[in-house]
C-alpha cells in the first residue's frame, strides 16, 4: 500500500472482510493542507486512523488516535495552528485523510492502523534507519 488508491482498496477490504457492528469505515477526503484552509481538523473530535500524504497522493505515515485523545489533539502535535509541520512524522505533508470511528469504538483504531499498516508496513518515523 503506497498511495490514496492503495488506502481506500484496503479500507475496502477491511469492510468485507471484517465487517463492524456499527457500519463500514469510511476514508474523508483529502484535505489539502499546502493552501492552509480556514478549518479545523478532518474527524476533530474522533478517534480513529490519520494518514500524511505527500503531493502525489503517496503515503507518508499512517497515525492513530485512540484511547484518551481524538484526531484533532493527535494532529495538534504534528502542526501548528497555521498548517505547518512540527513533528518529524508530518514532513513532506500536504494532505490529510482520516477514518473516524464511533466514541463506543474507540478500541477498533489500533486494530484499523495495524491493518493498514500490515499492508505495506511503513517507517512510521523518517528518523529511523
Amino acid at each position: 500500500m503506497s498511495n490514496l488508491l492503495d488506502l481506500r482498496n484496503a479500507v475496502e477490504e477491511m469492510n468485507t472482510g471484517f465487517p463492524r457492528s456499527f457500519g463500514p469505515i469510511s476514508i474523508t477526503d483529502p484535505l489539502d493542507i499546502s493552501v492552509k484552509p480556514d478549518v479545523s481538523w478532518p474527524s476533530n473530535k474522533y478517534a480513529g486512523v490519520y494518514v500524511f500524504l505527500d503531493e502525489e497522493s503517496d503515503i507518508l505515515y499512517i497515525g492513530k488516535a485512540s484511547f484518551g485523545n481524538c484526531i484533532g489533539g493527535r494532529l495538534n502535535q504534528r502542526f501548528d495552528s497555521s498548517w505547518n509541520s512540527k513533528s518529524p512524522d508530518s514532513l513532506g505533508c500536504k494532505y490529510i485523510t482520516t477514518i473516524a470511528v464511533p466514541d463506543t469504538h474507540r478500541f477498533e483504531a489500533p486494530a484499523i492502523e495495524e491493518f493498514l499498516l500490515s499492508k505495506e508496513p511503513l517507517k512510521n518515523s523518517p528518523t529511523l534507519p
